[in-house]
């Protein structure tokens, strides 16, 4: 690959400079405000040999740049001009369209058309295309009118001329002036300072006179023409006639005129009399398209390098747009996007730059999409684009003046310039280059490459220019003819740099990659040859670090090993650090450090089942570490392997009797391993084998959280045991030593509960008797089996020792020793403001144990709230209802609101009602039919009880949902029924109460009907009210009567007909599992 780039490099750019020995050179750059990037040379090698060149780079590259040398009196003696781009791409790529070159038709499509004969290819250009026009040269000596271009009718042309003054330019219907109309324009005048428009109808006579009338003419204030300077004229006819001529540069018009009978031209002729004149006229070809479309732009391209840099002239109507894309892995990725001007009317070319770095593709394929800037169907649609070729990012322009000795054998050397088109005031000053005598390859860091060029003077007028080629070597030397993997970045590390001055740094290349760099010197021809190494990365890259990490790890070692990275990815010499620390102990120091440039560690003694950390430090050089700077660490987690578990902690036979045995113990803290079977021994002198066994998945214990617990059965009644427990972990074969604890089987005496509390729920009205609710956790010390608990309440406010009279005794049977970590049961008809002792006891078939007793009182009924919220108002869609008050030790509590209609039809009530632990069950609600829906959710807390408005639209949230709710409105004239949840929490205890708000309606929608029902029916309204309010005071009596009757029944007799908790709401006592209490 090196010696095809080489081989194009040299020939492209090789443009004789072995004629060049012993040169004096001036160096010229501009003196204006912001001068061009231009340098000009005058190379002169004796007295009759010259080689003028000029460098340009910059924003100069815009313009076209035009030899200035003597004008010459034959056409063979004009001087050759070799230019190009340096530094050199001649790619098969590039193309200038012009109709003599094939590449041509590679470019073309089906929509996309080469141009050469229309009223845009003979527009005025002073680019840099504009060096590629013919010169021609008109004198005395040279055949009248052959000097000529074939034009469409309607036209305009750009004209350039160098001419001491009175140039001809004729406008003619046929080849031939002098027999066919023209048109004659005279530019300079015999003074240089005057130009006219004349028309010939019959032909342009042989001799001009005086009379002849002048069309329009224009005065200059000073010389138009100069033969210092090219000058470009825009010469037009438009389809109304009109004959315009225009200076390019000043924009100066200088004839304007409306012909009414215009002539239908074809050609355009040059002359010059009585001097000699150089002519360029302007005729580019281009490719071009009027429709929208999308098509590929040129053929495949073979980018130089990772750099893709395609320049190219372009040209589109104002509403038009040019995007260039790339298709990857099936996805467009735009270049460049180009937008017309809205404010222009007149076509305009332009030069762009296509550029993507990081293009790793040996071929890659252009696309072209052309379309209007609103989308919309447009017509006269105009792209066009011309002269492409594939550049550098950064690149400079040479040009070289091949003169003809015997025409310049006697020319001084300020005779000799060059120009910048569009900036034809510049002018020049001299400067002195000195030549090069050595180059060296001085440092290099990761990603550069300095060179220092060394001169025999270090004056700052002096100059050089240098031209750097670069290429990378990939360092993978692959034995295998067959494995073609190379770094892609090191291949295409490769490219070109223009440097000035004594030092040249090469930028952006790859580290740890050896370059082979040759240097040109333009100015003296020498060229130089090197190769340097770029250094490593300071830090590895993330393609070094160690991946797919292999663990070999059992309960107390692990071995560690990773892939080598591949030469490919590999930017310098890498070493090794790992260390190993151990999670669980935060404050624990590294275990093992080794350091190596090993790929494979083993790490011993290690503790089972047990969280480390490895961490895999990666540097450049053992000096990282020892600084502890410049490396990348890599962390991974591993835990060994289970071992052998322990022997069991704090094992205890916490219950046991003539059946079974009931075992509980501890895991030691440290357990080598995830502990999962349990095995269970129960020896006894009367069995053959001497022990019996069982093996049980470990289980947590039903009543104490932090104790797992064995439950072992079918025992021989008085037996003496001897009970052996060991646990084995998941993932191995050995238990653990056993712990043991004898035991006997027969019955015990129950243990004494523990944690008796109580807490007392209000009666529903103002005047009933309140009720307690108590609760008590299981006895931690069992040690016998308990089939039920005894639950006394006795009144204390007697002197006298006992009184049974004032003593409930309650019953809570344990069926099938479903024991419970806590027990509660609710005791009815107690008494406000009263002094009791509760005692709770454990009981067996055999045994009764002791009592835990607590003492309280009961609360004043005074601080009794109504618990019912309060109808307030309603209107036609919402009902506004008053909450109560927080019970006095509530800081807190949750109401939810259903809501009902009467609609009979409707049977199912809503799922999300049913989810609801409170209304599970159909008759907690109102009714078992109608539409219901779950209306709001509101916390209460303690202050002035709120209002609350069923139907508002609010959204809240119901957590035993998880979702939110909509408190969507009422129907108007609708009845409805609302069932409030309170949610409370007294000591733990969740406590449930349910009330209802029946029969509600919402008001109508007019609330004209609604007065004009009520006076209908007022007069109606005094016949029922009265006997009701009678009835109503008659079953308000009975009833206290009744109250007060069965009250004093029940103090004399202690005796209840009903268990006392029946007639109260299903949950207030929150243990499923205990029967009916029995009353003494």
């Amino acid at each position: 690959m090196y010696s095809y780039y080489a081989n194009i490099y040299y020939k492209s750019l090789h443009l004789n400079w072995h004629l060049v020995l012993h040169t004096l050179f001036f160096i010229v750059k501009g003196i204006n405000s912001a001068p061009p990037e231009l340098t000009f040379i005058l190379n002169k090698q004796n007295a009759s040999r010259v080689v003028p060149i000029w460098i340009g780079e910059g924003d100069v590259l815009n313009s076209a740049i035009a030899w200035i040398y003597p004008l010459v009196n034959d056409e063979k003696d004009l001087p050759h001009i070799v230019s190009n781009y340096l530094p050199a791409t001649n790619n098969a790529y590039n193309c200038n369209f012009a109709k003599s070159k094939s590449c041509s038709k590679k470019w073309e499509t089906g929509e996309w058309k080469t141009a050469e004969f229309d009223v845009h290819s003979f527009k005025p250009i002073v680019d840099t295309r504009w060096e590629n026009f013919p010169t021609y040269l008109t004198s005395n000596l040279t055949k009248d009118f052959s000097v000529r271009v074939d034009i469409p009718s309607v036209f305009e042309i750009g004209i350039s001329v160098r001419a001491a003054k009175n140039v001809e330019v004729l406008v003619c219907e046929g080849w031939h002036p002098e027999r066919f109309p023209c048109y004659y324009v005279s530019i300079g005048g015999p003074d240089n300072k005057q130009s006219f428009l004349r028309k010939y109808k019959n032909g342009i006579p042989t001799k001009f006179s005086v009379d002849d009338p002048k069309l329009a003419k224009y005065k200059h204030e000073i010389g138009v023409l100069s033969e210092e300077l090219w000058k470009t004229f825009s010469l037009s006819l438009n389809a109304n006639g009109t004959f315009k001529l225009r200076e390019c540069v000043t924009n100066v018009t200088i004839l304007d005129y409306s012909d009414k009978s215009a002539l239908n031209p074809i050609n355009v002729i040059v002359r010059s009399k009585n001097q000699n004149a150089l002519w360029k006229l302007h005729k580019n070809e281009y490719l071009f398209t009027t429709k929208p479309n999308i098509a590929r732009f040129g053929p495949e391209l073979h980018p130089y390098g990772s750099q893709l840099c395609v320049a190219l002239y372009v040209s589109i109507c104002k509403y038009c747009t040019l995007r260039f894309f790339t298709v990857q892995n099936g996805k467009n990725e735009t270049l460049r996007e180009i937008v017309g001007d809205n404010d222009s009317d007149e076509l305009l070319w332009k030069e762009i730059k296509l550029i993507r770095s990081n293009v790793f593709d040996d071929t890659l394929q252009i696309y072209t999409e052309t379309y209007y800037v609103d989308k919309a169907d447009h017509q006269n649609g105009f792209w066009a684009i011309d002269d492409v070729r594939v550049c550098s990012e950064n690149e400079i322009r040479i040009s070289k003046l091949i003169l003809n000795d015997m025409a310049f054998n006697d020319f001084d050397a300020s005779h000799i310039t060059c120009e910048i088109l569009k900036n034809p005031k510049w002018r020049p000053v001299p400067r002195v280059s000195s030549p090069l005598t050595d180059v060296v390859c001085n440092s290099s860091t990761a990603t550069s490459i300095r060179m220092y060029l060394n001169s025999p003077s270090e004056d700052t007028t002096h100059q050089q220019y240098s031209i750097i080629q670069y290429e990378g070597n990939d360092i993978c030397h692959n034995t295998d003819a067959s494995n073609k993997e190379q770094n892609i970045q090191r291949v295409k590390s490769q490219g070109y740099l223009i440097g000035k001055g004594n030092h040249i740094d090469i930028p952006t290349l790859v580290p740890y990659t050896l370059y082979n760099i040759h240097f040109w010197n333009i100015i003296d021809d020498s060229k130089r040859f090197c190769q340097m190494h770029t250094i490593p990365t300071e830090v590895p890259t993330k393609e070094e670090i160690p991946k797919d990490i292999k663990m070999t790890i059992t309960d107390t070692a692990n071995i560690i090993e990773w892939n080598e990275p591949k030469c490919t990815v590999k930017y310098g010499p890498i070493v090794y650090q790992v260390h190993v620390k151990n999670q669980n102990n935060s404050n624990s120091s590294i275990l093992y450090l080794e350091t190596d440039t090993r790929t494979k560690y083993k790490f011993d003694n290690l503790q089972p089942f047990t969280n480390y950390t490895v961490e895999i430090d990666t540097a450049r050089n053992f000096k990282a570490f020892q600084f502890n700077t410049s490396y990348i660490a890599t962390i991974y987690n591993f835990t060994t392997k289970a071992g052998v578990a322990p022997k069991v902690n704090n094992l205890e036979l916490y219950s046991i009797n003539e059946r079974s045995a009931s075992i509980r113990f501890e895991l030691p803290p440290y357990c080598k391993g995830l502990p999962k079977i349990v095995q269970v021994r129960w020896c006894h002198p009367l069995f053959l084998s001497g022990c019996l066994s069982d093996l049980q998945n470990l289980t947590k214990c039903k009543l104490w959280d932090s104790k797992y617990c064995i439950e072992i059965n079918n025992l021989v009644k008085g037996g003496e045991y001897v009970f052996n427990v060991s646990i084995k972990n998941q993932d191995t074969f050995i238990f653990s030593e056993e712990a043991s604890i004898n035991g006997k089987a027969v019955q015990r005496v129950p243990g004494k509960p523990s944690g008796l509390i109580y807490n007392t729920i209000k009666g529903k009205n103002y005047g009933s008797p309140c009720n307690l609710n108590i609760s008590w956790e299981h006895p931690y010390d069992q040690n016998g089996t308990i089939t039920l608990f005894e639950v006394f309440l006795e009144e204390t406010s007697y002197n006298f020792a006992a009184d049974t009279s004032k003593t409930i005794h309650e019953i809570l049977k344990v069926d099938k020793q479903s024991y419970q970590k806590r027990y509660s049961c609710v005791i009815n008809y107690v008494s406000y403001d009263t002094p009791y002792k509760i005692s709770v006891r454990a009981v067996n078939d055999d045994y009764k144990g002791e009592f835990e007793s607590v003492q309280i009182k009961t609360e004043s009924e005074e601080t009794y709230s109504d618990p019912t919220p309060e109808f307030v108002s309603c209107t036609n869609e919402t009902i506004t209802f008053k909450l109560p008050k927080l019970e006095a030790g509530l800081n807190s509590s949750m109401l939810i609101v259903i809501v009902q209609d009467y609609n009979n039809s409707k049977t199912h009530i809503l799922d999300d009602i049913d989810k609801l632990e409170m209304f599970g069950e159909k008759y907690k609600l109102c009714n078992e039919f109608g539409e219901s829906w779950v209306a709001k959710n509101l916390l209460l807390s303690s202050g002035e009880p709120p209002l609350m408005v069923v139907g508002d639209r609010s959204v809240s949230y119901v957590p035993q949902l998880q979702k939110n709710v909509t408190n969507k409105p009422l129907k108007p004239d609708t009845e409805y029924c609302f069932t409030f949840a309170f949610v409370d929490q007294e000591e733990n205890i969740d406590r449930f109460d349910v009330y209802h708000y029946k029969h509600l309606y919402t008001q109508r929608n007019s609330m004209a009907e609604a007065q004009d029902d009520v006076a209908g029916e007022s007069n109606n309204v005094a016949i029922y009210v009265v006997p009701m309010l009678c009835i109503i005071l008659l079953v308000g009596c009975g009833v206290w009567f009744l109250r007060r009757f069965f009250i004093k029944k029940r103090t004399e007799e202690h005796i209840y007909e009903s268990m006392p908790f029946d007639d109260y709401i299903p949950d207030a006592v929150s243990n499923e599992s205990y029967d009916t209490l029995v009353h003494n």
